[in-house]
Formats: structure tokens, C-alpha cells, sequence
């Protein structure tokens, strides 16, 4: 044979059957090695053509033929059947003619050819099932119902069946014939009666369908052959966990077999006639069930529940269902009040009241699933439902899920509380400082000033310690408020912790195990040493705490997380943190835990479990946090313990090296500008200066300041400049200042910590900072760096 056809794109990978044949001679040219798959030879065997042919259906032996004759002109595409190993198959075939040759390629479509008739099956069950729901909720009487299930249902499963419905009668044990339909061959008279023991309806499965394909071979075989049935299935009618009736289909002539998807069909048929039937025993006017589906078209989205004034729920669906984590067979039937939290039920009789009198606004519930008993809260909007004469005769309600809406909003709330505590502390923070700036300065002038043997020097040391004490405080005010003072490195949080073993050791009660699990080559941080074993001694000593003096154990761990948008907004600090690698430091212990109301409180300032509160303790943790773009999360339970996760971003670039400064020269004695909107820094820096033999200029903030360089500005060697002022701020005056003089030193003071006051300097040319308080040496230290050049 020759080279494959060129005509036709070779399609052979693809296991089709490619073929040429020559027009003149009609000699085949080609045939592609697929064909001995595509006819299902054996492997030793060598299929061709006349093998290829016998494989077609008879049926479709002469079309085939006249397709691949080359004396028929022109191009053809046609379908056809074949045989593979006995099986009947699907193909299409294309054949294509060239001036010197007729080319072809063969596909199996089998696989096609089945999805599409299981395609029109399935549509054909979802038609009949919705034709089910729509016509009996048009009708509330039994028999109309009745007779509507059983024309559908004999319209699914074919006329060779019957089809019947029963109800069941309690007081008899027995199902009563009401309708059926169909007589299909073989068929025996059918009985208007069947006891309930000793039939197939003795005990409904767990499925609800009773399925018996060949019933001479089941134990329901003595029925079977007293009334004909060769087999038989059977959708029990169940509501709120009371049996109704049942729905049947049977044949007579044949077994009966059914694909799974018809016995969903029978269940999904069995269930909307058990819907239709409960209501029609509860509300007895024939109008109510048409109301009832059409309210339910309108709200799919939302839960439905109709309840009786008697508080009994008659209906409800999926949704309302799923909002209790369970189904509406279990929750038909039981109470309302039953649902709803009991700080909530002796409201509900009230609340019913005002509806009926005309009060149209939603109420909001707490209601108890009824899976686990977690709380759900609902929005429910609700009306009466009325018969065709005007009376009420049940309350519809409309239901919405706002759990997950409220714990946002909850959230929300606790993130705006925390940032307007962390503005007032951060706020109290500033001020306090630059108190202090006045307290320290004066004291440590003082002390220079006093002799070795003052009486006064010890009362000095004491103001002096007093306001470092001062001072650690409001370091404390500015971690909660996300400002502290940060020394900024790239750390492994592993390490810190490891280096802390014995610190922690001590720090935990006497009863308590310290555990370790830390993960090795952790990546680094950017973070503040200091600060981050604050919020590692925090966690531990807060879990020691928690066990109090029992033995209890305390396990220490790190690990990274891949942390996206979703995972981020369920942490405490905020949530608009960026997605991405962050280190995990987890403390997890096994003492007493700690009830919803406890958790949503831990980080408020001065908040404790204890007898009395030891300071600002978790809310120093949040601010630290805070201020290294991290979060932490909290999971609690009491009696079993409580886990807290502190997260920290991964380190993306090591920090910028400060930029080289310029040379000035020293003159014998230099003027500095201060500028400061607080008159008692400005005194104690002038002080400070004059002692150290500068001449100091000063101004109250940054528009005088600049009226006073511009008056001088060659005979200024540097200034000592505010961030936080009224009528100009630093970050202005330092942009006029460089552009009256673009070498002018700038020593940045704040009471803030130095990235965040700082921050809006990057790259700008600051010579360097100075935190407030300062001592008189620190600020004279920090101020000979700025004027000689070195690194502040």
C-alpha cells in the first residue's frame, strides 16, 4: 500500500480508521493499522478491508458500500452501525474524492451516541418529576393527587407497568387502594387492600424505596404470585417521620428493571405526594396548596416553613431544612418553640401576636440546630396564609441565614473598637512623651548641674527613674497602638524562641510542662527582637495562666502557613493583611479554655480572667502585631483548652542602607534650630544644647521655624524638627527646609516609634532620629552623629 491520504488530516492517533482507494483501478491503497481495534480482531489476526465490511451492521451494509464506491461522485458523510466482538456500536464516516483517489476516515461514536440517549432519559425523568410538583400543587384532594402520580408515573417507566397509590390507615395496618393506572399484560385484578404485615410494605427501608426486580426470587415471593407480579417497586410516603401511603409500579409479563436514576425518579415522585398528602390532612381548605408552591417559587433562595397557629411546623424545604443541619422529614412536625434558643422562646408568643395584629418588620431569631445544637441566627419575615373565604389558617415564613452576615459585622466592630483604642492610646502615647521629654531633660540638667554630695541628687535619681518608668509605660500605650518602637531586623522566629528556653522555664507555674516543636529552616521576618519575645513570654506566661496551679502541659511551636484573603479575615488585628507566606508561632494549652463571649474580650486592654488585671498583657501582643503587619487567631473551648496563632509575613527584602551623608564642616560654636509645637521640649532642648555650647534657635512650629532658618540659613549646622505639629507638620517644614538649603541637617524627634514616624522620610535625605523622652547625653549623642556625618 502507499503513503497515508494527504486529502484528509491524519486522525489515526486518535484510534479512527483511515482509508484511500484508487479511482481508476479501484485498488485500496491504504488502511491504517487502527482498524484491528476499531473491528475488534485478535492480536495474531490481520484485519483489512472485507473484515472492516463484515463488521457492519446488515442494515447498513448497502449504504456503506455506495459511500466507498469510487464510481459514485462526489463527497459523502453518513452514519452507521457495526459489531465489535459481538456489541453493537456507532460510527460516522466522511469520504472525500480527489482527482485520482477516493479517501475516507471512520470514528467511533458510540460514547456519543449514549450520552445522548442517557441525556434525553435523565431530561425525560426531571420533566416528568417537575410535572409531578407542578400539577399537585394546583390540587389538594387525595384522589386528584393520586391520579396525578400515577399518569406520570406510568408516562416514566413505560405501559408494560402499573402503577398505583395507597394510603395507609393506622388504625387498620393497612394500605388502601386510591388510584391507579395502567393494565399491562398479564395483569390480575388488584386487590383495594394489602396488610401491612407479611407484604413488601411491612418495614420501609432506610432509602425509602423497596426495589425487587424479579419478585419469584424474593421473600415477597407469595405475594408476588398471589396477585402476578413478576416485579415490583415501591416509594413509601413519609412526612416528619409518620408513614402516609406508598407509591408503586409493578409488571406482570417480565421482571421489572430499573436503573438507579428511575428509582431516585419513584423516591423524588414518593416524596412531592408526601408533601402534598400531609398538607391536605393539615390545611383543609382545597386553595392552600396552590399558595403554598407559589410563595415557594417566589423564595427558593431563602428557608420556607408553613406552621400552624397551634405552633406546629406543616411544611418547610430544603433550605430551612439545611439551616438546622437536617432534612424537612425530621423537622416537620416538631414545634417552633422547640427550634428557638429558650432566652428567645418566651418571646415568640409575642412576637407571633404582632404579626398577626399587622406588624410588618422581620424578627430576628436564635435558633438550635438540630445536627451539633449550634446556634443559627435568622432574619424571618412571615404573613398569614388565608383560605378562599379571608380566614388565616397558617403562618408562611420566610427565613434567612445571617450567622456568617452578624460574625462579620461582630468583627467589623471589634477591628473599629481596637483601632479607635489604639488612636486614643497611641494619641496618649505622644502627649505623654513629650511630658517627659521635660521631666528627664530637667532632671538629668539637674543632676549635671548638683554636686557629688547633694542632698538633693538622690530625690533627682528618683524623678529621673520614676520618668523611665513613665516611659516604659508608654512604650507599652504605643505596642497596643500598632507604634511602638521597632529596631528592625530580618529574624528567625525559631531561633528568638530558642534562645528563651530557660526565660520561659521560669515564667511558667511549677506544675507546668514546657513542650517544643519548632520547624526547621523557618524563612526570616522583618521584625523587632525585643518585641517579638514580648510576644512570645505574653503567650507562654498567658497559657501558664490558663492551667493555673494543676499539672498542665504548654507547647510551644513555628511553623509557615500559605495564608489567602479567606484564612486572614477570620484573625483578629484586620482584614487587609496581603495573601501570602507568613510564619506561624503557636502556643497551645490544655487548661480550662475560654467561653465566645471571653474570646471576643482577651484583647482588650486591662481585660482578665483573673482576680485583678496586670496591664495592658494581650493587648500589647495585638499592637506588636499590629505594627509588624501580622495577626493572630484564637481557638477556645472550655475544658479543653485554647491554642493562639500568631502570624508574622515573611521577610520579602533585606531593609535599604541609609544613604551617605555629605560632609559639613564644625565650627567652634554651631547653631541649632529646634522646632517644636510643645513649649517644654523646646526649653529642655535649648538647655540641653546651650550647656554643650551651641547657640539654639527655636520655634514653635513649622511655619516659624521657617521664618527663622530663612533668616540665618548658612549659619544653621542642623535642626531638631517635630513630626507631629498644628498649621505645618514635620513632613512639610523638612521639604521647605531642603529647598531652602538642600544639605540642611534634619534630626527627626516623636514620641512614635522611628519606622513609623519615619516612614513618610524614606529616601528624602533624613539625617537621623531621636525618640522621645530622650535624656540630655542620648539627644547630645544622636545630635554630634547628625552634624559629623555618621550614621543616626
Amino acid at each position: 500500500m502507499s503513503d497515508r491520504p494527504i486529502a484528509i488530516q491524519s486522525v489515526e492517533p486518535l484510534g479512527h480508521v483511515e482509508w484511500a482507494r484508487e479511482l481508476a483501478s479501484g485498488e485500496l491503497t491504504y488502511l491504517s493499522t487502527t482498524v484491528r481495534e476499531f473491528v475488534g480482531a485478535p492480536g495474531a489476526a490481520e484485519p483489512g478491508w472485507d473484515a472492516l465490511r463484515a463488521a457492519v451492521h446488515p442494515d447498513d451494509a448497502a449504504c456503506f458500500d455506495a459511500a466507498c464506491n469510487p464510481a459514485d461522485p462526489g463527497d459523502r458523510s453518513f452514519d452507521f452501525r457495526y459489531r465489535r466482538r459481538g456489541e453493537l456500536r456507532w460510527a460516522s464516516a466522511r469520504v472525500l474524492r480527489t482527482a485520482a483517489r477516493i479517501e475516507g476516515v471512520i470514528v467511533d461514536v458510540t460514547g456519543r451516541v449514549h450520552a445522548e440517549e442517557a441525556t434525553r432519559v435523565d431530561r425525560r425523568r426531571a420533566d416528568a418529576l417537575i410535572a409531578v410538583a407542578s400539577k399537585i400543587s394546583e390540587r389538594l384532594e387525595v384522589p386528584d393527587i393520586a391520579r396525578v402520580l400515577c399518569v406520570h408515573a406510568l408516562r416514566a417507566f413505560g405501559d408494560h407497568v402499573r402503577a398505583s397509590f395507597m394510603l395507609y390507615e393506622p388504625d387498620t395496618n393497612a394500605f388502601a387502594l386510591v388510584h391507579s393506572e395502567g393494565s399491562p399484560p398479564g395483569a390480575l385484578e388488584q386487590p383495594s387492600r394489602f396488610l401491612r404485615d407479611g407484604s413488601p410494605f411491612a418495614e420501609p427501608p432506610p432509602e425509602r424505596v423497596l426495589y425487587a426486580p424479579d419478585a419469584s426470587v424474593s421473600e415477597h415471593a407469595r405475594t408476588a404470585a398471589s396477585t402476578g407480579v413478576q416485579g415490583f417497586a415501591v416509594g413509601f410516603l413519609i412526612s416528619g417521620g409518620t408513614l402516609l401511603g406508598a407509591l408503586t409500579v409493578a409488571s406482570f409479563d417480565r421482571p421489572l428493571r430499573l436503573e438507579p436514576a428511575d428509582l431516585d425518579l419513584l423516591r423524588g415522585m414518593a416524596d412531592q405526594a408526601a408533601s402534598a398528602v400531609s398538607n391536605a390532612r393539615v390545611l383543609t381548605e382545597s386553595r392552600l396548596n396552590a399558595l403554598r408552591y407559589r410563595n415557594i417559587l417566589d423564595t427558593v433562595f431563602d428557608g420556607i416553613n408553613i406552621t400552624g397557629f397551634d405552633g406546629v411546623i406543616r411544611y418547610c424545604n430544603n433550605q430551612f431544612a439545611a439551616m438546622l443541619g437536617s432534612t424537612p422529614d425530621v423537622v416537620v412536625g416538631k414545634a417552633m418553640r422547640d427550634l428557638i434558643f429558650p432566652e428567645d422562646a418566651s418571646k415568640a408568643d409575642e412576637r407571633i401576636r404582632r404579626r398577626r395584629a399587622g406588624y410588618a418588620k422581620p424578627f430576628t431569631w436564635r435558633l438550635r440546630a438540630l445536627d451539633d445544637g449550634h446556634e443559627v441566627l435568622v432574619r424571618a419575615n412571615s404573613r398569614e396564609i388565608k383560605n378562599e373565604r379571608g380566614e388565616p389558617v397558617a403562618m408562611l415564613g420566610v427565613i434567612s441565614d445571617i450567622t456568617s452576615a452578624r460574625r462579620l459585622e461582630e468583627k467589623l466592630l471589634q477591628t473599629q473598637k481596637l483601632e479607635s483604642l489604639g488612636v486614643l492610646a497611641g494619641g496618649i502615647a505622644h502627649d505623654f512623651n513629650n511630658l517627659l521629654v521635660g521631666i528627664l531633660g530637667n532632671a538629668g540638667l539637674a543632676l549635671v548641674e548638683l554636686p557629688p554630695g547633694s542632698p538633693l541628687r538622690p530625690l533627682m535619681d528618683d524623678i529621673q527613674a520614676a520618668a523611665m518608668r513613665a516611659a516604659d509605660l508608654t512604650r507599652q500605650l504605643l505596642s497596643y497602638s500598632g507604634k511602638g518602637r521597632f529596631v528592625l531586623a530580618n529574624l528567625d522566629v525559631g531561633a528568638v524562641v530558642g534562645d528563651m528556653t530557660h526565660l520561659l522555664a521560669s515564667v511558667v507555674a511549677k506544675g507546668v510542662t514546657l513542650r517544643y516543636r519548632l520547624a526547621a529552616s523557618l524563612p526570616l521576618i522583618e521584625g523587632d527582637a525585643s518585641q517579638i519575645r514580648q510576644v512570645v513570654l505574653s503567650l507562654v506566661s498567658n497559657a501558664s495562666d490558663a492551667i493555673g496551679e494543676r499539672a498542665g502541659e504548654v507547647t510551644v511551636a513555628t511553623s509557615v502557613v500559605r495564608a489567602d484573603d479567606d484564612f486572614l479575615a477570620d484573625t483578629f488585628v484586620d482584614d487587609r493583611l496581603a495573601a501570602g507566606d507568613y510564619v506561624c508561632l503557636e502556643v497551645t494549652d490544655d487548661g480550662q479554655g475560654m467561653s465566645a463571649d471571653t474570646v471576643g474580650r482577651i484583647f482588650d486592654p486591662f481585660y482578665t480572667t483573673k482576680f485583678v488585671g496586670r496591664g495592658l498583657g494581650l493587648a500589647a501582643v495585638l499592637g506588636i502585631l499590629r505594627g509588624h503587619k501580622g495577626a493572630i487567631n484564637v481557638q477556645s473551648e472550655p475544658g479543653v483548652g485554647t491554642t493562639l496563632r500568631a502570624y508574622f509575613p515573611v521577610s520579602a527584602a533585606a531593609p535599604e542602607a541609609p544613604a551617605p551623608r555629605a560632609e559639613l564642616p564644625r565650627s567652634t560654636r554651631q547653631t541649632i534650630l529646634v522646632i517644636d509645637d510643645e513649649e517644654g521640649v523646646r526649653n529642655v532642648a535649648r538647655r540641653i544644647f546651650e550647656r554643650a555650647n551651641f547657640k539654639v534657635i527655636v520655634a514653635a512650629d513649622g511655619v516659624e521655624g521657617l521664618e527663622r532658618f530663612r533668616e540665618c540659613p548658612d549659619e544653621v549646622a542642623a535642626v531638631l524638627l517635630d513630626v507631629t505639629m498644628p498649621r505645618m507638620g514635620g513632613e512639610e517644614t523638612f521639604t521647605e527646609l531642603r529647598r531652602l538649603r538642600a544639605d540642611v541637617r534634619v534630626l527627626l524627634s516623636s514620641g512614635y516609634s522611628e519606622q513609623e514616624a519615619m516612614g513618610r522620610f524614606a529616601g528624602k535625605g533624613l539625617a537621623g532620629f531621636v525618640e522621645k523622652p530622650f535624656r540630655p547625653q542620648t539627644l547630645l549623642d544622636k545630635l554630634r552623629a547628625v552634624i559629623d556625618g555618621d550614621p543616626a
